[in-house]
């Protein structure tokens, strides 16, 4: 489904995506269940997901889109300080 997007809207998705992973996951280390060990773990819609596992990918788009918005600034100052 990622790949039909165009690379402003999928930045911004990854980045909603990142911010509220981050946030359940901080509600998961106070409030979270318990499941084999791990208390990283947050009841939602019926199932138990672990917020910290769509950190990952976000993390990485997100990551690579500021890369790539900063590379036009990096180009400039090496032009600059030849």
């Amino acid at each position: 489904v990622t790949s039909f997007l165009n690379r402003k809207t999928l930045w911004r998705v990854a980045s909603v995506t990142l911010v509220g992973s981050i946030a359940l996951t901080v509600f998961a280390t106070f409030f979270g269940v318990q499941i084999k060990g791990a208390s990283r773990w947050v009841h939602f819609a019926g199932m138990s997901i672990q917020p910290s596992e769509f950190i990952k990918p976000a993390f990485a788009i997100t990551a690579v889109s500021l890369m790539l918005a900063a590379l036009p600034l990096i180009a400039l100052a090496n032009a600059a300080s030849m």
